[in-house]
């Protein structure tokens, strides 16, 4: 959250965003959530998409460490620490798919 906060973005509003895209002139807009497994544990999909954030972890470490003060030791450690946490827990990431009209 702090990390998206100066650039303007808010990703608690997420599940908002068909009613922004009514609200931009979209008609007959409709929400539909996904929830995905995270980890081993959820197939193919699931070892993709932990990838996926694995990824983004990385390229964020910078900021973490800049924007938040993070030491390099605890951002080390985090990482490991959710992929066992994935797949004890069987995470599963929510996406929400926007269709509509113009």
């Amino acid at each position: 959250m702090q990390l998206s906060k100066p650039h303007g973005l808010d990703p608690s509003k997420i599940s908002f965003l068909g009613q922004y895209a009514q609200e931009a002139g979209m008609r007959n807009c409709q929400t539909t959530p996904f929830d995905l497994p995270v980890g081993n544990w959820g197939g193919r999909i699931g070892l993709l998409l932990q990838r996926d954030f694995q990824a983004i972890y990385e390229s964020l470490r910078p900021r973490y460490q800049k924007q938040l003060g993070i030491s390099n030791d605890i951002v080390e450690e985090t990482l490991p620490a959710m992929l066992a946490e994935w797949e004890r827990m069987h995470t599963q990431f929510r996406f929400y798919v926007v269709t509509g009209q113009p």
